[in-house]
C-alpha cells in the first residue's frame, strides 16, 4: 500500500510490509525504501540526515553514498559519523560523494595564495596551503 514498503528480517524469511517513518512516503506496496525529505536518506528502516553541509543534489537520496560535500569540502570520517570538512585557505576540492572514495578524503595542494598571503604546509596538512603574512 501507499507509504509502506517491503522488507523482511531474520526471523521472517518471507518479505512484508512495513509503515513508512514519519516524514517519509513511498509510491506502492512494491517499494523496497521510503523516500525522505530533502538532505535526508532512507537506511535502517529510518531517515536519516546526510552529513553536517552535505546535500542531496537529485532528491531524493536513496543511501548515504548519494550525499554530496560541497566543492572545497573533504569528507572525513570519525568512527561511524561522516561530515564535510573545509579545506584549508587556497586548498581546492570538487564536491564529492559520502562515504564511496578515498580521494574524497583530501583537499588539492594550494598552488598559489592571495596578496598577503604564502604557501606553507604542516604535519596535520600534507598538501601546502595558504597562511596569512604576520602583520
Amino acid at each position: 500500500a501507499e507509504n509502506q514498503y517491503l522488507t523482511k528480517d531474520d526471523e521472517s524469511d518471507p518479505d512484508y510490509c512495513e509503515a513508512c517513518p514519519a516524514g517519509s512516503t513511498s509510491s506502492d506496496g512494491s517499494s523496497t525504501t521510503c523516500t525522505c525529505g530533502g538532505t535526508q536518506y532512507f537506511e535502517d528502516n529510518e531517515c536519516k540526515d546526510c552529513p553536517s553541509t552535505s546535500t542531496c543534489p537529485s532528491p531524493p537520496c536513496s543511501a548515504l553514498t548519494e550525499c554530496t560535500c560541497p566543492a572545497n569540502h573533504y569528507v572525513e570520517k570519525d568512527g561511524s559519523s561522516w561530515s564535510c570538512t573545509a579545506c584549508k585557505t587556497g586548498q581546492t576540492k570538487d564536491a564529492s560523494n559520502v562515504g564511496t572514495d578515498q580521494a574524497a578524503t583530501t583537499c588539492n595542494a594550494a598552488t598559489s595564495c592571495a596578496e598577503n598571503q604564502y604557501l606553507t604546509k604542516d604535519d596535520e596538512s600534507d598538501p601546502d596551503y595558504c597562511e596569512a603574512c604576520p602583520a
